[in-house]
């Protein structure tokens, strides 16, 4: 694994998501403080725990550049804000 802040090797796992990873508790500090946690999230109002974190899959997936759209998911997702949209509407489904 590696650190979600840094890219170095991660030795520690978020206790409140358990999704990210980090090489040490300053670099989780900085994570944490630069972007919302899942389980912080879930805790604390907004959208729910569970659209939120369909919305970080989608993301992370890409700023890896694996995330796919169109027809059979031929096409790799290369603009930000096509990536945000996609997530959005990922989150938006199957919701009631």
């Amino acid at each position: 694994m590696n650190c979600d802040n840094c890219d170095s090797i991660a030795f520690l796992q978020c206790s409140a998501c358990n999704e990210a990873y980090y090489c040490d508790k300053n670099c989780q500090k900085q994570h944490f403080e630069q972007h919302d946690c899942i389980g912080r999230r879930a805790a604390g109002g907004g959208k729910s725990g569970r659209a939120y974190a369909k919305q970080n899959k989608v993301m992370k997936e890409f700023h890896q550049g694996k995330l796919h759209s169109g027809p059979g998911g031929k096409h790799v997702v290369t603009n930000e804000k096509q990536a945000w949209a996609i997530a959005y509407a990922t989150s938006k489904k199957n919701k009631k």
